[in-house]
């Protein structure tokens, strides 16, 4: 029997913190999973092959199927490289606002209204500044800040 597709999703965070253990990135998983939380309910407006949590769990495992050793270089080019980063997001009332990942989660932007999603040649961060934000966050984590740096989300 094969699993849902909702399924497939939900236990896809599981497969994600798996994986980094299976690669010796477990360090990642806070980073990461700060995240992708950014992200969550995009779904619902993307292909299901642009699912920010599949497409995570997918390079994680293609990583181990070709046993591929992954630095932090190549990890965080890769996820700053996944389809998801170029969507972009706007209130359909008001199309000069924005959804802006640095700023709040895609919830809780598309609680203000309707939204109306594209893909987009340029994401928003930009490529550099989500790479600059994994590699800082990573690196906080890993000095003991209690706090992970994350520009990404919003002080409330």
């Amino acid at each position: 029997m094969q699993a849902s597709h909702a399924t497939d999703v939900q236990h896809a965070v599981f497969a994600i913190v798996r994986n980094l253990s299976i690669l010796k990135l477990h360090t990642w998983c806070p980073v990461l999973l700060l995240w992708l939380a950014q992200y969550e309910g995009l779904e619902a407006y993307l292909e299901p092959d642009d699912n920010p949590t599949i497409a995570v769990r997918d390079l994680l495992a293609r990583y181990i199927a070709t046993g591929e050793h992954v630095f932090p270089k190549k990890l965080v080019t890769d996820l700053s490289s996944l389809a998801f980063v170029h969507y972009r997001a706007a209130l359909m009332a008001d199309s000069q606002t924005q959804w802006d990942p640095r700023m709040s989660s895609f919830i809780e932007f598309s609680q203000r209204g309707d939204v109306s999603v594209w893909l987009s040649e340029a994401p928003l961060p930009s490529l550099c500044d989500i790479q600059d934000f994994l590699i800082s966050s990573y690196m906080h984590q890993q000095a003991g800040d209690r706090h992970l740096y994350l520009p990404f989300i919003s002080n409330k």
